[in-house]
């Protein structure tokens, strides 16, 4: 990786760059003024414990229905989500009023500040060779800006692997820089009280480190980020030792995953199937109760036939990747859902091409990671884009130098000069 001395960012890709952010901020903008916030379940989830926190009755979702599920009307305590996002909305929404609006509107700058990071991620990077048109191309890849719109992890997800990616920019080039992997473990800890996949940064973070630095290095390094790591969770992890009896840092949906990636199944036959009704009985598919049932289910089918379950696993990864987030909903329309997978599929040759073109296979390695960290995930989940999503930034960048890399040897003009 370049080294990084603070040299101002070239005029010209500056300029690029504030214009690309101009783009983002547009496109937030149409999404908060068209998109339902509350378009998700998991919105109602969140803010439901969120309300609860707010009026002091702990961390529970007691009272609210669960459509399809009239018999449950939540668990209180209870670990159904992680908890940093419902404080996220106890600041956002519940303190200023029960405004979705309020919370839209911070995570458009959470969104803006992201954008930010990851241009000067790929300045340090690529320097003067960074290609201005990589990012318009990641301004207007529009599912991950539109997340702002929803009340929903994505952003913040997102905005902490962005700031992990960042920091671990700088600690693998500053080999002797202790602090940074501390900074790098409180990143983790709350990117895992955020979304349950951010434990497959934890596992995978230390081949990264190692690939850099060496083993000896790493084990030291990623040792203290782990600890570190560990210290941010404690409370959670002690909060639900204590309270519920259940030795774990992750929230209550694992066993539903895990049975879901354990079946050839899409999701309205899931619901439907007497496997899912058995196991759900009176309960909520995230109670805590069901959460086992379903655990054992899968143990089962997995055990059953493990060679069927590994090409599952890799008929979903292939299959999350291939089509554009978002635009699954849209399947019937051959022309709209055939139109953006030609658009994910090329986005992919581009990538795969830019992996090659780049000069330090470290380099590659460092880009590749958000990726394989995030599809490690589907391994033990159902395969649906927003697992994926937050990746996309470390893709897109791959991709547009791969693509600016092509025009050039095919000699044509190139638009979006840096100049």
């Amino acid at each position: 990786m370049k080294e990084d001395k603070g040299k101002a960012m070239n005029p010209a890709i500056a300029r690029w760059m504030w214009i690309s952010l101009g783009l983002v901020l547009i496109i937030q903008v149409v999404g908060v003024i068209v998109l339902d916030p509350m378009g998700y379940r998991d919105s109602q989830e969140y803010l439901s414990i969120a309300e609860s926190i707010f009026h002091g009755r702990g961390y529970a979702i007691a009272g609210a229905p669960f459509e399809g599920f009239d018999t449950f009307h939540g668990e209180s305590p209870t670990r159904m989500r992680q908890p940093i996002y419902p404080l996220y909305l106890v600041l956002f929404y519940w303190c200023l009023g029960k405004s979705a609006s309020a919370v839209q509107i911070s995570q458009v700058f959470l969104n803006l500040l992201t954008f930010y990071l990851v241009a000067l991620i790929a300045y340090r990077t690529f320097g003067e060779k960074l290609w201005v048109g990589t990012l318009i191309g990641l301004s207007i890849y529009f599912p991950l800006w539109l997340t702002s719109s929803f009340l929903l992890t994505e952003v913040l997800f997102t905005f902490l692997l962005v700031l992990f990616m960042f920091f671990m920019q700088k600690a693998l080039y500053l080999k002797k820089d202790i602090g940074g992997f501390i900074i790098i473990g409180a990143i983790l800890g709350l990117a895992v009280l955020t979304r349950p996949i951010g434990m497959t940064l934890c596992f995978l973070g230390f081949f990264l480190v190692w690939y850099h630095l060496g083993l000896r290095k790493a084990l030291v390094r990623w040792s203290v980020t782990l600890i570190v790591c560990l210290v941010v969770l404690c409370p959670w992890f002690l909060r639900n030792a204590l309270v519920l009896g259940d030795y774990t840092p992750l929230s209550s949906d694992g066993g539903y995953g895990v049975w879901v990636s354990s079946i050839d199944s899409r999701e309205p036959i899931w619901l439907d199937s007497p496997e899912f009704r058995s196991a759900v009985g009176n309960d909520f598919y995230h109670g805590r109760g069901a959460n086992s049932r379903f655990l054992e289910l899968a143990i089962h089918n997995i055990k059953s036939d493990p060679v069927s379950h590994f090409i599952r696993i890799i008929k979903r990864v292939v299959w999350t990747w291939s089509y554009f987030p978002g635009s699954y909903q849209h399947h019937d329309n051959v022309l709209m859902y055939g139109g953006f997978r030609t658009v994910q599929m090329i986005l992919l040759i581009c990538t795969i091409y830019g992996v090659f073109i780049v000069s330090k296979a470290k380099v590659a390695v460092y880009y590749l990671f958000p990726a394989v960290a995030l599809s490690a995930a589907l391994v033990f989940h159902f395969g649906y884009s927003r697992l994926i999503v937050p990746a996309m930034p470390w893709v897109v960048i791959l991709a547009g130098q791969g693509f600016h890399h092509i025009v050039q040897r095919l000699g044509k003009v190139t638009p979006f000069r840096n100049a």
